[in-house]
């Protein structure tokens, strides 16, 4: 593989290698008599993958769902610098109607898992009809602005958007006025594209992920507290694979778990590590399961987490509160950002 790597008259793959398996290099490989693949994907792609994958991730999401596709488009006139009646048109049914046997709310929960998942979704319009362009396939084109006394480049100007196929090969390209890209977080990095709110905790879903991989781990092991068995001296090696083999399938499992445990003689048991409540199990994966709410703009008395429900937290007045915040500091901007 190396040597295919190896560059050849100044490029760096065999000329006689296609693109394709070329990349294909980079995605599967064999080390220690095993074959490997690696995940394919931009960061974006990878990112929705993980957050998808999180419990606590598709209930924010959920929730912000419902209530996000619950609006409605309609004009408004406006007199003198103030609101009117609102009033619609014809030119609202491809939003009322974005494809067969949807209605704007499914219009509008699609927009919000792209935005959550991928920081963008694109939209194009074909024979009237409402058309979702993958985010993970998307490249965004711009071109450089330059001085004209320097003609160094200072800024950069929008050009399209290339739809690719998993070879990175471009489908198809469309002008800004082709696309409607909502994408209610902007990238700090790149003026054109959005950001993902997951991408500043994915070390908190990670954790997360880790805390419930340790609870099935706890109960399918011992469903106890951690055991060191000690023998005496001289205790044969079949006398030690025997009593090994009986206590792990007499005690070992959530469905053997608070058996009593009896030793014969030369055995020891003591307890070592750490119970869930020694480990403030629950404060801990409770702490992690907020910030991600946050993240989110979802008040963790709105979303349900157990954060949100403990202490005066679903009081009328604070409830009301968070209800009140989330509407106004959640969703408020993303109609606005949607219906821009």
């Amino acid at each position: 593989m190396l040597g295919n790597l190896a560059r050849r008259n100044g490029e760096l793959r065999d000329a006689g290698m296609s693109w394709p398996d070329y990349l294909r290099l980079w995605e599967q490989f064999g080390f220690n008599g095993q074959q490997y693949i690696v995940p394919s994907g931009n960061l974006e792609h990878l990112t929705a993958l993980e957050g998808a994958r999180n419990p606590i991730v598709a209930a924010c999401i959920y929730v912000r769902l419902l209530v996000f596709s619950e609006a409605r488009f309609a004009f408004q006139r406006w007199s003198a610098g103030r609101p009117g009646e609102l009033y619609g048109t014809p030119a609202l049914q491809i939003l009322e109607r974005p494809w067969p046997s949807a209605s704007t709310g499914d219009l509008l929960a699609r927009m919000e898992v792209d935005a959550s998942l991928y920081g963008n979704s694109y939209w194009i319009n074909r024979n009237n009809e409402m058309m979702r362009l993958d985010p993970a396939r998307i490249i965004i084109a711009t071109a450089d602005v330059a001085d004209e006394m320097s003609e160094k480049p200072f800024a950069k100007r929008l050009v399209g958007y290339a739809y690719v196929d998993d070879r990175h090969n471009e489908v198809a390209f469309f002008t800004p006025d082709e696309v409607c890209h909502y994408k209610p977080l902007p990238d700090p990095m790149h003026q054109y594209r959005g950001v993902s709110w997951l991408h500043a905790v994915l070390p908190d879903v990670t954790a997360d992920q880790e805390l419930t991989t340790y609870k099935h781990a706890f109960l399918r092991n011992s469903a106890t507290p951690q055991l060191v068995v000690k023998f005496e001296p001289g205790v044969s090696r079949e006398a030690f694979d025997k009593f090994k083999e009986q206590m792990n399938n007499q005690h070992r499992g959530a469905a053997q778990g608070f058996k009593t445990l009896y030793l014969g003689a030369g055995a020891d048991v003591k307890t070592v590590g750490a119970n869930f409540e020694q480990l403030a199990f629950k404060a801990v994966q409770g702490a992690g399961e907020t910030r991600i709410a946050a993240a989110a703009g979802v008040p963790a008395s709105i979303v349900g987490i157990s954060e949100g429900l403990a202490g005066s937290a679903l009081n009328a007045g604070n409830y009301n509160a968070a209800r009140r915040r989330f509407a106004d500091g959640t969703m408020r901007p993303l109609w606005r950002a949607a219906s821009a």
